[in-house]
């Protein structure tokens, strides 16, 4: 009863916009502790976890044409209902939608980095239309509290479970709020530092990427696209263990330019990828 209730509290803050975007209120987030409890039945697996974070390109809408994620038994994820189950393609009507954590799981397992007896959670915390300047993601906000909650509870489950990435994507909502280069700079410098020191993360990457070129290229006339991504570039120089994801040649959704398409979203998680595979070398 009581893990019903509490997952009745997180799921009554979440919505489906009418473009299949998760949103979310502000919300209070249960502690860690009532978190690690409704996920008790979990502390036996050994967890690798993939953060995932930032707005809807990182919740992921891709669509239209491209192969299909293969499901695997060794990739899971964390939904909604605080139920961990295979990682999956989401449904919206009856089409089905990628993210392109689902393709940097992949090729992490391919590549041999999940070590025999572990499985690879993707733990994605992203919320569409979120930024740093509608007072969502920086530390103390809602959205990052409930993303740094909800990490301490999974990594609280075994003392063998490990965040082995950060992957972000976000900075549309700040380009559309007119968020200047030194405005972007300081939120996403703060709250990479503060996520290391919350989570324990010194050493682990996080990686960013630019947004879907076609996109941006439309939107620079009326809003600071370029200042945003090159606040972001310079962040991820200036820190150390980051790195910066190019999105040259990836195209957006039919009627919907602002998102990754599914194929785009499956060569984004390998370029991602690539990016991490230099951060570990």
């Amino acid at each position: 009863m009581r893990k019903r209730i509490l997952s009745i509290v997180l799921l009554t803050l979440l919505s489906v916009s009418l473009t299949g975007c998760r949103t979310i209120t502000t919300t209070t987030t249960p502690s860690p502790e009532e978190l690690a409890a409704l996920l008790a039945e979990y502390r036996e697996v050994e967890y690798d976890i993939l953060l995932v974070a930032g707005q809807s390109n990182a919740y992921g809408v891709g669509r239209g044409d491209g192969d299909p994620y293969p499901e695997d038994d060794r990739i899971v994820m964390l939904n909604d209902d605080l139920v961990i189950a295979t990682a999956a393609e989401r449904r919206v009507g009856g089409d089905a939608w990628n993210n392109f954590s689902l393709f940097f799981a992949k090729a992490y397992v391919e590549e041999g980095l999940l070590e025999e007896g572990r499985t690879l959670l993707i733990l994605n915390m992203a919320i569409g239309g979120t930024g740093f300047k509608d007072h969502r993601w920086s530390p103390g906000k809602d959205l990052y509290e409930r993303m740094v909650s909800t990490a301490l509870a999974v990594l609280s489950l075994n003392s063998e479970n490990r965040i082995v990435s950060v992957l972000w994507h976000q900075g549309e909502t700040d380009a559309f709020l007119d968020s200047t280069y030194r405005e972007y700079y300081g939120h996403l410098y703060d709250m990479i530092g503060s996520l290391r020191t919350d989570l324990g993360l010194q050493g682990i990457p996080f990686i960013a990427g630019d947004f879907v070129p076609a996109w941006k290229e439309e939107a620079k006339a009326d809003y600071p696209v370029d200042e945003v991504i090159a606040a972001a570039r310079q962040v991820l120089i200036d820190l150390p263990d980051c790195g910066f994801v190019e999105t040259d040649g990836l195209s957006g959704n039919v009627n919907d330019a602002i998102h990754f398409s599914r194929e785009a979203n499956i060569e984004l998680g390998r370029r991602y990828f690539d990016v991490y595979l230099t951060l570990i070398d």
